[in-house]
């Protein structure tokens, strides 16, 4: 059984402090698993809710130029900018897989915005806002 519990810890006053602390002993033991792997990594920031609108409007402003809804340009640019591969160590089979925009970091998320900017514009003269760009609507 493959068993996965993720959370977040910190250092406070010389102490390791894990958050769900309570909830991981409890997963733990109903798993029963007796011996686990730690993993330590430097946290990093998902994606910010400004990147997040920024993109959700900009999936609405190509999707509405090129003929597609916001959720089927989001796939688009996902196939587009986010394909990776996975190779099977065993067999050496390549796994192709789309990586979620909900995983990005804010750096690959920035990155990524500088892509569809770049390639919005080339590919179809289809100038999207600049993230934190203030946009006025013409009546």
């Amino acid at each position: 059984m493959k068993f996965t519990f993720e959370t977040t810890a910190y250092i406070k006053d010389g102490n390791l402090m894990v958050r769900n602390r309570t909830q991981m002993e409890r997963e733990a033991l109903a798993s029963g698993l007796t011996e686990f792997e730690v993993v330590l990594k430097k946290k990093t920031r998902s994606r910010s809710l400004q990147q997040n609108r920024w993109w959700w409007l900009c999936m609405s402003i190509l999707g509405e130029q090129l003929g597609y809804r916001r959720e089927e340009m989001h796939e688009v640019c996902k196939m587009k900018f986010l394909k990776r591969e996975l190779v099977d160590t065993k067999s050496g089979e390549v796994f192709e897989y789309l990586k979620s925009t909900t995983e990005l970091t804010t750096t690959e998320f920035s990155e990524l915005i500088e892509s569809v900017i770049q390639w919005s514009a080339e590919q179809f003269q289809i100038v999207l806002p600049m993230p934190g760009e203030q946009l006025t609507i013409e009546v």
